[in-house]
């Protein structure tokens, strides 16, 4: 106990300068906030994000260039579980779930815990997930890629009947997720008796349990390592199931958090450090105030940045928070993660990372699958042309002179030609108007091809009127008619398409919706269209007659007959007029298993170049997941920016004049259904919307 007492005393004593450099110890100072406690800090995006306590809200983040002058509180949820950033995003653990920004400004959900009851109080990540717990040790909830989540197996010895959990400390480290926890048994509170345990895992599935890390004080991951306090030693495991056991000063004895950044690990209260959690000590002198409760550090711009809070002085109630600044060289930093990718076989695969700290001695080794790539010693390798032979798990490991990084895993998988993403449905719902004189219709045109590919492509071209009813489209077309022209030669045309075998069959086997019956007056047509000359669908209607139509291609190309020569669906357009609060939908389906970049336009007022009057002054833009409500994009004016002028060039689209109010985006999406939204929320008049194929 004296021992304990002593280590303790210790802890709260100031540091004795070990270098000539020092901490520096102040408030965060934001202008017009009160701030009661520094809950994390995160750098990333060539900024510091901070969590705090305080304000006019009670919580939310600030932000630094430099880890000196903060401002812009942003109001949020008190951050419960931790702030990390991980692939160019920064995230927070709430009592509502995770959010995420880039910015540390603006917030989306991405995540909303299942239980409301249990708050997420402790997190990890592995530098491409999270693994999340609640304050009671119930099941955690995972999620490899930050994007699906669901909960893991519950913890050894946490379900005895009437059993109590408390948890300690989580963490990742050596390639596994651990994490220490209390359990309390017992019929009344005189005889409960407490227990503790620790696990560790991979991914939630399964947990073994790790009884050298019982009643550990602080855990952190970092070098390759997983170090924890557990009373006064420290154990160290490099690969997740074997520890070594170090004494340690007695002021290393700490209860509260170990925490890793810049290549140190760093005790929270006092601020000790270590590299490789054997040697420990002073970085740099601080003074007691250092010694308060730090909840957060983090590197960046060469210098550490550790935030907590100070105790209230005597007869006060409210403590202050504390920012404790040291500008000192540090291991590698990462700054941009190397990004796993899918790609067609034949394709340049490039993995690249940044860190924040280069100088002439740092130095990269990247390996598959955990083997060193001879020659492959620069930030970016690449491999000119890929092979199922080159699937795996890339890392790079950065050295200099203080110590080492390992990047996060970045898995390259190859597929062959027939599983290239593509467009493989290009659709538009619209209104067909009526028209005495039977020349109302609608004008929808695509183009197939595509660099390098070559021959003709089956299509199934189908203007469906009288079967949207089944989906409460309102006011149907009763009898749309279908003409297939290529160039100005008229190739097919069909009225009511009859119910053939045929036409039935190519239906099922692009997965397009069945007409209400053969009789239907749906018109649709299978027919091949050559990538030398654009092609035009026109949907018209009966004398008299108006109603939605949907004009649909798809591609008919069996999937497993797919090459890189087989042209492909690249292009879209459709011109309408707009009244006001009017829109005009256009949906496309991507398929196979690699990402595809598409650009999406709505043009207005430079129509009027082209003869076009009158034209919807000022468009707007969303794109959406389709059986979503929140769209996963928008725009209203395109600024004239480089990126989307390049792409303009890429595929051929007439350029937008840079002051324009035309809208665009330049989008790069998994596979799945899409819905492009044009609207007219002011004025009216004609628009364009045109979907082109990126690559």
């Amino acid at each position: 106990m004296l021992i304990r007492l002593l280590g303790v005393l210790a802890a709260l004593l100031p540091l004795v300068a070990s270098s000539q450099s020092a901490w520096t110890i102040t408030r965060a100072n934001v202008p017009g906030i009160t701030i009661s406690a520094i809950t994390g800090v995160a750098y990333g995006n060539g900024r510091f994000v901070m969590s705090v306590s305080g304000g006019p809200s009670g919580s939310g983040f600030v932000w630094s260039a430099d880890g000196q002058v903060w401002r812009d509180f942003t109001p949020a949820p008190v951050v419960t579980g931790g702030l990390h950033f991980i692939n160019g995003h920064f995230y927070s653990v709430t009592f509502n779930g995770v959010s995420r920004s880039t910015d540390g400004l603006s917030w989306e959900n991405v995540h909303t815990r299942p239980d409301p009851n249990f708050a997420y109080t402790l997190t990890a990540t592995n530098g491409e997930g999270l693994l999340l717990a609640t304050n009671l040790g119930g099941p955690f909830t995972f999620s490899p890629d930050l994007k699906t989540w669901r909960t893991t197996a519950p913890l050894p010895h946490a379900d005895q009947p009437g059993a109590q959990v408390n948890l300690v400390h989580l963490a990742y480290g050596a390639g596994r997720y651990f994490v220490s926890y209390v359990v309390f048994t017992g019929t009344t509170p005189q005889n409960t008796v407490p227990t503790g345990y620790a696990a560790s895992t991979v991914d939630g599935t399964s947990w073994t349990l790790v009884p050298q890390l019982a009643f550990a004080g602080g855990m952190a991951g970092g070098n390759g390592r997983l170090v924890a306090i557990v009373g006064l030693d420290i154990l160290i495991s490099t690969d997740g199931t074997t520890f070594t056991s170090h004494r340690t000063m007695e002021d290393i004895f700490n209860p509260a958090k170990l925490f890793f950044a810049g290549g140190r690990f760093f005790v929270a209260r006092n601020l000790l450090s270590s590299i490789d959690g054997v040697t420990w000590g002073a970085l740099a002198a601080a003074s007691k105030t250092a010694s308060s409760a730090m909840w957060g550090v983090a590197y960046g711009k060469g210098r550490y940045i550790a935030g907590g809070f100070d105790w209230p002085p005597p007869g006060g109630t409210t403590g202050v928070d504390v920012l404790a600044i040291l500008s000192a060289p540090a291991s590698p930093v990462i700054a941009t993660q190397p990004a796993g990718r899918t790609i067609v076989e034949g394709e340049r695969a490039e993995f690249s990372v940044g860190i924040e700290n280069t100088g002439d001695t740092t130095t990269f080794q990247w390996r598959r699958d955990g083997a060193p790539i001879p020659g492959a010693t620069a930030s970016t390798y690449v491999i000119p042309s890929a092979t199922a032979a080159h699937n795996g798990r890339y890392t790079v490991e950065i050295r200099n002179p203080l110590g080492s990084v390992l990047s996060a895993t970045a898995a390259l998988h190859v597929v062959p030609p027939s599983e290239a993403s593509r467009i493989v449905n290009l659709s538009v719902l619209t209104s067909l108007d009526t028209a005495a004189d039977s020349d109302a219709f609608v004008t929808v045109g695509f183009v197939v091809g595509g660099p390098g590919t070559r021959g003709a492509k089956p299509l199934l071209i189908r203007a469906g009127g009288p079967s949207l009813i089944r989906f409460g489209v309102g006011s149907p077309h009763p009898d749309p008619r279908l003409e297939l022209y290529a160039g100005a030669a008229r190739i097919t045309q069909n009225d009511n398409w009859g119910g053939t075998d045929s036409l039935l069959d190519t239906a099922n086997r692009v997965g397009a919706f069945p007409f209400l019956a053969a009789d239907s007056k749906d018109a649709a047509v299978f027919a091949e269209a050559s990538s030398a000359s654009d092609s035009t669908m026109r949907i018209r209607g009966a004398s008299g007659s108006a109603g939605s139509v949907i004009a649909e291609v798809y591609d008919a190309t069996p999937p497993d007959t797919v090459t890189n020569a087989t042209p492909r669906l690249v292009n879209v357009s459709v011109m309408k007029p707009l009244g006001s609060g009017d829109s005009l939908t256009a949906g496309f389906v991507i398929a196979g298993a690699t990402t595809k970049t598409v650009l999406i336009r709505v043009i207005g007022p430079t129509l009027d170049r082209f003869g076009v009057s009158p034209t919807l002054s000022d468009p707007q833009l969303a794109v959406y997941r389709a059986g979503t409500a929140a769209p996963i994009a928008t725009n209203e004016d395109w600024r004239g920016t480089s990126t989307l002028s390049s792409a303009f060039d890429r595929v051929a689209a007439f350029p937008l004049p840079p002051a324009s109010r035309d809208a665009a985006l330049l989008l790069t999406l998994q596979p799945g259904d899409y819905v492009a939204q044009a609207m007219a929320l002011t004025g009216s008049g004609n628009v364009l919307v045109e979907i082109y194929e990126i690559n």
